[in-house]
C-alpha cells in the first residue's frame, strides 16, 4: 500500500526508497501426528532464491502508478531478517548453529578471509559453512549485522529462562514464598496472561520470563541471596533501557554494550558458567543490533510467533490447500496487527488498574450498550467512586504489588 502523502509530487518522477523486513520460522501444521506435512527439512534455498530475485528487481527501482494516475520510482531493499538459531543455520548454509558460533568467536578472523574466499568462488566451502548463503546475492546485504539479535529466543527463552532454572533448583526452600510474592502481583489484562509461579516453570511462555525480568523481579527479594537478587535486579533496568530508548549514537551503543558485558561477566561469576548457553552470548550483541537495525520491541521474534501460531492453530486437514489457507489467515492477521500497532492506546478491561495524570485508578465496572459506554473507577488516592462516560486516551496500564504500582511500558505495545 502507497500513501499518496509520502510523496513530493511535481513535474517530474520521484524517487520513493523503502525499507523492508522478512521473518522466518518453522513449525508443524499438524499438531496430532509426527509424520506431518513440515516434519522433514524444508531447502530454505528453494524459497530464498525467489525472495532475492525479486529483491534483486525491486532494488533496479521500478515505476509505480497508483489508482489516481501518481507515478513515481520505487527503490526497495531488505534491511532486516528476523528468524531464530535454528532457521538462522539453515538460511545461512551453517552446519547448525551451536557448535558453529561456539567456534565463530574463536576464529573471526579465519572466517572473513574464507568467506570472501568463497564470495568470490575460490573455495565451496569451509569449517561452519556448507556453501554461499543466497542472501549473499544482494550486494547491500550483510548477514553479520543485518540479522537482527531477538529478544524473544536470545533472551526471554534463552539467558531469561536459564537464571530461573538456576533459582529454581538452588532455592528450593523458598519457592512457596516466591510462589505467595507473585500471587501478589496483580497483571494487567494487557499482557492476556497472568505470571504463573515458579513451580509452573516449566509451562512458562516468553511473555511469562518477560514479565518476570522487566516488572515483577521483586517478588523474588529476600528469597535468594542478595547477590543474586541484585544481578536479576540490574537486568531488569537493562531491559527497560533497551525496550524504551533508541541508539542513535556510538556513543549509547558503547554504553548499553559495556553493561550487557558487565551483567555476563556477575552471571559468569555467581550464576555459574553453564548458564551462559549460545542464546546467552547474543545479550551481548543485543546493543549493536538495536544501533544497526532499531529497537529491539520492533525486531523480536513476539509478533512472528503470534502469526504462525494463529496460522497453525487455524489450519486443519493437513496439508491439503495448505498454502492457501495460510495465506489468507497471515493476511487477516496481517490487517488486526497493523491496526494494532498505529493504537496508541492500550487495552484495559475490568479489574485493571492504571495510571493517570500521576494518579492511580481501578477499574470496578465497564458496561458498554450500543450507543454508550459506563466505567465505574476507584480513585485510589482518597478511596473515591467515579463514573466515566469512557476511559481517557493517555492512561497507562500498572502492574500492582501490596501497595506499589509499576508502569507498563509503551513499546510492550509491540510484543503483544
Amino acid at each position: 500500500m502507497f500513501n499518496e502523502k509520502w510523496l513530493n509530487v511535481d513535474n517530474n518522477l520521484e524517487l520513493l526508497k523503502m525499507s523492508i523486513t522478512l521473518a522466518t520460522d518453522g513449525g508443524s501444521i499438524n499438531k496430532s501426528s509426527q509424520k506431518s506435512y513440515s516434519s522433514f527439512n524444508i531447502n530454505m534455498n528453494l524459497y530464498l532464491n525467489l525472495v532475492v530475485k525479486e529483491l534483486l528487481d525491486l532494488n533496479q527501482s521500478i515505476k509505480i502508478t497508483t489508482n489516481n494516475g501518481i507515478s513515481f520510482i520505487l527503490q526497495l531493499r531488505l534491511i532486516n531478517f528476523i528468524m531464530d538459531l535454528v532457521v538462522c543455520a539453515s538460511v545461512l548454509d551453517l552446519n547448525g548453529h551451536n557448535g558453529f558460533y561456539g567456534w565463530i568467536a574463536r576464529n573471526w578472523n579465519e572466517i572473513k578471509l574464507n568467506y570472501g574466499l568463497l564470495q568470490n568462488k575460490l573455495i565451496t566451502n569451509f569449517k561452519g559453512i556448507q556453501k554461499f548463503t543466497v542472501l549473499a546475492g544482494l550486494p547491500y546485504f550483510n548477514w553479520s549485522t543485518q540479522i537482527s539479535t531477538d529478544l524473544l529466543h536470545n533472551f526471554c527463552e534463552g539467558l531469561g529462562k536459564k537464571i530461573l532454572n538456576y533459582i529454581y533448583e538452588n532455592y528450593k526452600n523458598n519457592i512457596y514464598l516466591i510462589n505467595n510474592n507473585i500471587k501478589k502481583l496483580k497483571i494487567p489484562s494487557f499482557f492476556h496472561r497472568n505470571l504463573r509461579g515458579l513451580d509452573q516453570l516449566t509451562y512458562y511462555k516468553a511473555i511469562e520470563y518477560y514479565i518476570t525480568f522487566r516488572y515483577a523481579v521483586i517478588a523474588y527479594k529476600d528469597c535468594i541471596s542478595t547477590l543474586h537478587y541484585n544481578i536479576i535486579l540490574r537486568i531488569s533496568k537493562f531491559l527497560q533501557n533497551i525496550m524504551e530508548i533508541q541508539i542513535n549514537t556510538l556513543d549509547n551503543e558503547k554504553l548499553l554494550q559495556k553493561e550487557s558485558f558487565e551483567i555476563l561477566q556477575q552471571i559468569k561469576e555467581h550464576f555459574g558458567l553453564y548458564i551462559l548457553i549460545l542464546a546467552s552470548h547474543y545479550f551481548l550483541h543485543f546493543a549493536n543490533s538495536m544501533y544497526n537495525l532499531g529497537p529491539l520491541f520492533i525486531t523480536s521474534c513476539f509478533a512472528l510467533e503470534d502469526i504462525i501460531g494463529i496460522i497453525t492453530r487455524s489450519v486443519r486437514g493437513g496439508k491439503n490447500n495448505l498454502e492457501r489457507k495460510a495465506i489468507e489467515l497471515f493476511t487477516l492477521n496481517q490487517l488486526i496487527t497493523f491496526n494494532k500497532f498505529r493504537s496508541t492506546v492500550y487495552n484495559v478491561n475490568k479489574n485493571d488498574y492504571y495510571y493517570l495524570s500521576d494518579e492511580v485508578y481501578f477499574i470496578i465496572k465497564l458496561k458498554k450498550t450500543k450507543n454508550s459506554k459506563q466505567i465505574t473507577v476507584l480513585r485510589i488516592l482518597n478511596n473515591e467512586i467515579i463514573t466515566l462516560n469512557d476511559l481517557p486516551n493517555n492512561l497507562i496500564p500498572c502492574i500492582k504489588y501490596d501497595e506499589l504500582f509499576i508502569k507498563v511500558g509503551f513499546n510492550d505495545k509491540f510484543l503483544l
